[in-house]
């Protein structure tokens, strides 16, 4: 499978990564039996919900009401397009405490990888690798 993007979310408790194939437009992220990423419900204050969703070959999150997108400025965003590099918080409306870190990235590791080389080295003395 070929993967696009890769969204990391990251807090004490949290760490996980998730790989967006090439052909997917729709992700939910939660607690949420519905949700296609599950979070432990034991590992945060309130029940939430993010939907990744792809329009036009553009990444957005959206969240539940009870949480928002902070990007660094003083807006709390319920929504924010997303591009290689992007780097906010999620956190809860009423208390403002961060839920986790998240970080959306290209996956530069997709696709498959020849790894096989044969470098003649025969007529060589003296081999060098690195510095």
């Amino acid at each position: 499978m070929e993967y696009g993007y890769i969204i990391k979310f990251s807090s004490k408790k949290v760490y996980k990564e998730i790989q967006l194939p090439v052909d997917c437009e729709l992700v939910k992220i939660g607690m949420d039996i519905s949700c296609d990423v599950r979070l432990y419900k034991e590992d945060f204050f309130e029940i939430f919900q993010l939907e990744l969703s792809k329009t036009h070959n553009e990444w957005q999150v959206i969240c539940s009401e009870n949480v928002y997108v902070d990007a660094g400025d003083v807006r709390k965003l319920v929504s924010k397009s997303l591009k290689h590099g992007d780097t906010f918080a999620i956190r809860y409306q009423d208390s403002d405490q961060e839920v986790f870190k998240v970080e959306f990235l290209y996956d530069f590791d997709n696709g498959k990888k020849n790894y096989d080389r044969i470098i003649d080295i025969s007529s060589a003395k003296v081999v060098t690798i690195g510095s």
